[in-house]
């Protein structure tokens, strides 16, 4: 076949579009595949799937499935989620870019608009979630957050855990990304959250219409190193570094909230 450049153009190639999807999987590439299909429905957008120390077969499945001219896979190497997301948000290219998971459950792509819809209404929201809001308190007592799993339309929030996970990319690149002595994983998203709020962003939670899915065979259910390596670490983490702001950023989401 003899390409040319009106055989490029023909292919529809967004160098700058709207949204950016960035798939995390590990070994679940029959999961991720059903998600690709569903992201394809939503025009202006690319396919990000971060393949992150996939078994060959696996692998090869998202290599043979990804043949869109807007869909990428960064296959990388047992890096979770930290390293990983900064990496492919990095390489992402649309105005706003939605992190998920492979365990992630939607029917539609109700989600996806109204997501977008959201962003548009709140100029100076920097981030958007919709599975759990998290919230922390200045009770030293407490060795975890508050988390809220219902949201009955949409409200602004502390921090989120993922996902699906929205942020606009230019407030994400001006944050730094996720700071990376959060890495691998756990409260990563919420540190980007509260850092978000004390650089005058907002951070809003809505309604996605996520399922509960089957529990994933990843290795974050690795429940010994999650608990003894990363949990606790990290809270401490946050405290130290937040401890004395969150009363001033608990005023910050009510006042938003006042607004809406």
């Amino acid at each position: 076949m003899t390409k040319t450049l009106e055989w490029f153009n023909s292919r529809g190639y967004f160098n700058q579009p709207a949204v950016s999807f960035v798939l995390n999987t590990h070994n679940m590439s029959k999961d991720a595949i059903g998600i690709i299909a569903l992201l394809r429905l939503f025009d202006n957008s690319e396919i990000i799937v971060v393949d992150d120390g996939s078994d060959h077969s696996h692998t090869k499945m998202l290599v043979d499935e990804l043949t869109g001219i807007n869909e990428s896979l960064l296959h990388l190497s047992d890096l979770f989620e930290v390293f990983a997301l900064n990496r492919a948000f990095g390489f992402a290219r649309g105005e706003l870019c939605v992190y998920l998971q492979d365990d992630d459950r939607f029917v539609g792509t109700d989600w996806m608009t109204k997501a977008v819809n959201l962003f548009s209404k709140y100029p100076d929201m920097a981030i958007l979630g919709g599975r759990n809001a998290i919230a922390f308190t200045q009770d030293s007592s407490r060795t975890k957050p508050i988390v809220r799993a219902n949201c009955q339309d949409f409200e602004f929030v502390q921090s989120l855990n993922t996902a699906p996970f929205w942020v606009r990319r230019s407030d994400f690149l001006k944050l730094g990304g996720f700071d990376e002595d959060y890495a691998p994983f756990m409260y990563s998203e919420s540190d980007l959250c509260l850092r978000a709020w004390l650089r005058g962003k907002s951070v809003g939670w809505y309604n996605s219409g996520r399922k509960t899915s089957v529990p994933t065979p990843s290795r974050r259910s690795n429940k010994e190193y999650l608990e003894s390596n990363a949990t606790a670490l990290h809270f401490k983490m946050i405290m130290d570094h937040y401890g004395n702001k969150l009363g001033d950023i608990q005023k910050m989401v009510d006042r938003e909230n006042k607004l809406v």
